[in-house]
């Protein structure tokens, strides 16, 4: 080949190689091409996948997140609830309605529910905390009765305890005195039938245990709070221990009451935890004080009272005493006062006296009347008052308008006696009511054919006071005797009385005659003081100062420390023997005594 062949055959070389450069180049593009076409659907593939794993996880996130952010705003609720036993809201309440709507706050509300229904139940079964602890509970939980109906009306009774502690409070509180709460409490003739029927406390008591068994402590909040009940029997409950307690100890009705004591403290216990009371934690179980009942209080020192060992119910008393105004918000200063008086009924002074100096200690507000009550127990000798209250009787008489009784011990009384007797008054916060015989004159008087006529001395002697007094007395017929073991044997006789412009309005005369034998009468002229009428006295300002003022007007009668009042009687005792010697002598005659 030649020089020109060869330059021929390299650019058919170079040509050739050329174009395949250029076709594997094309084919190459075409290739890329493709290959970046698949990438970018594999991409977008890709990318809808991950979109949508990050969708998923994001959920799943939140979703846990929510969680526990409803988790821990229940744990802050029981929280609060075991730190203080009171239930903070605040985080709960925080919470969206979007989470409030979710089934995680659900069943948060449900296992809160629940948990708490347990520890109450547990906690009071072991003494922990009282019936009104559960109660405010059980009523704070109402918030979620929608999400656990089983929860709804538990509370039913809550008025019972809040806000003036009705059930804690004794079933005396309404009554006038403690004899008249007492006596209705005695003769509730419904009262027995209703405490010991089939659904009593007493039944219920029973049930509870089998519940317990069960592990239902939504039902065991309901058997404690007596909500399946229309009317919780709280009052009949301590009316029960009241009237027990007034029975004769015999050995069935000391069995009853054991056993109401039971009852009584597992439905109306007050329990406060010693080391740690008001706002600091109350589950200590092992540091727990059960505060009595304040009428199972009440009970028991009645019962103490009638056995001679009023100093068997100290210990209750002091407990009663730390705790009880830390326990009841509200009312509890008036059930102080209440046990005051019940301790006055019974004669209980030392455990009185404790109650008072209680009310000075912690400057509960009080009357005068309390201060000088407490004064007068401090300086009384107890036993002064136990040898008057065993040697001297009260008398308690009921008279009609038209009969006197009158008390005639006082003629023989020393000034001694008299001041055991109004120390036993006031000790028993009573005051002088019952005349007194301050003075008196008897004499028989010998006439022939003589016949006493009490309607004819009364027209004679009114005639004749009017002459001598004109209108400062007056004379009725009426039933007069002397009070003899409360009892009175009335005979009809001449009451004197003193008008209101009388110099002593509170004294007054009973003229009296019997028929000894055809030629003989007895007359006994009897001077009264009447305590109700003596203004002076009637107008203090309690029975303290009353019955001071009565002791000291009995002491001035008695020694006749007064002249004016002594000469006073002796005038008016001349000027009736006159009028009864005037009249046998003017008209002793046959018409006068047929």
């Amino acid at each position: 080949m030649g020089l020109l062949g060869s330059l021929f055959s390299a650019a058919a070389d170079i040509a050739k190689e050329t174009i395949t450069e250029t076709m594997n180049q094309n084919e190459t593009e075409k290739f890329i091409k493709i290959m970046m076409e698949r990438d970018a659907q594999n991409a977008e593939a890709n990318e809808k996948l991950y979109q949508d794993w990050l969708t998923h996880e994001r959920s799943n996130y939140f979703a846990a997140k929510k969680n526990t952010i409803i988790h821990d705003a229940f744990d802050v609720l029981m929280d609060s609830f075991e730190d203080t036993g009171k239930f903070d809201f605040s985080a709960v309440d925080s919470l969206s309605d979007e989470l409030k709507n979710s089934d995680s706050y659900k069943q948060e509300a449900a296992d809160v529910v629940n948990l708490c229904c347990e520890a109450l139940v547990k906690l009071h079964q072991k003494c922990c905390i009282s019936i009104r602890f559960v109660m405010q509970t059980i009523h704070n939980l109402q918030r979620f009765a929608d999400i656990v109906p089983s929860i709804r009306g538990l509370d039913r009774h809550y008025d019972a305890f809040f806000p003036v502690d009705n059930a804690d409070c004794s079933f005396l509180t309404d009554f006038d005195s403690i004899a008249e709460g007492l006596e209705a409490a005695k003769n509730d003739s419904d009262n027995y039938l209703a405490m010991v029927g089939s659904n009593s406390p007493l039944s219920r008591l029973a049930a509870l245990k089998d519940i317990l068994k069960s592990e239902d402590y939504v039902a065991a909040v309901s058997n404690l709070l007596f909500a399946d009940q229309e009317v919780a029997p709280y009052a009949g409950m301590k009316k029960m221990i009241l009237c027990l307690s007034m029975e004769e100890t015999d050995e069935a009705t000391a069995l009853l009451l054991d056993t109401y004591c039971t009852v009584i403290m597992n439905y109306l216990r007050l329990s406060i935890a010693k080391e740690k009371v008001g706002k600091d934690n109350p589950f200590i179980s092992a540091s727990t004080e059960q505060i009595l009942p304040i009428d199972l209080l009440i009970a028991q020192s009645i019962k103490s009272s009638k056995s001679g060992s009023p100093q068997e119910v100290d210990t209750n008393l002091d407990e009663f005493l730390e705790y009880y105004p830390l326990i009841c918000t509200s009312s509890w200063e008036d059930q102080l006062f209440i046990l005051q008086k019940v301790f006055a009924y019974l004669k209980m002074y030392s455990q009185e006296r404790k109650v008072l100096e209680f009310l000075v200690k912690n400057n509960i507000p009080r009357t005068e009347q309390i201060d000088r009550r407490l004064n007068f127990l401090k300086n009384l000798n107890q036993n002064d008052i136990s040898n008057a209250a065993n040697s001297i009787e009260e008398f308690s008489i009921q008279t009609s308008d038209n009969e006197i009784a009158y008390d005639y011990r006082f003629i023989s009384w020393t000034v001694s006696e008299i001041n055991s007797y109004m120390n036993l008054l006031t000790s028993e916060d009573k005051t002088l009511d019952l005349p007194m015989v301050v003075a008196e004159w008897n004499k028989k008087i010998p006439q022939k054919n003589i016949r006493w006529s009490t309607d004819a001395m009364q027209v004679y002697l009114d005639k004749y006071l009017h002459e001598n007094f004109g209108d400062l007395y007056t004379t009725k017929i009426k039933n007069c005797g002397a009070v003899l073991s409360n009892e009175v044997e009335y005979e009809p006789s001449v009451y004197i009385e003193a008008t209101d412009s009388a110099k002593y309005p509170w004294l007054s005369f009973v003229v009296t005659g019997e028929q000894l034998t055809m030629t003989q009468v007895s007359f006994a002229i009897y001077a009264l003081y009447l305590p109700t009428k003596d203004s002076q006295c009637t107008q203090a300002v309690d029975t303290i100062e009353q019955n001071q003022k009565y002791q000291n007007r009995l002491i001035t009668l008695k020694q006749a420390q007064n002249p004016k009042i002594k000469n006073y009687i002796e005038s008016i005792n001349e000027i009736l023997i006159s009028g009864l010697e005037a009249w046998l002598n003017n008209n002793n005659t046959s018409s006068m005594y047929d």
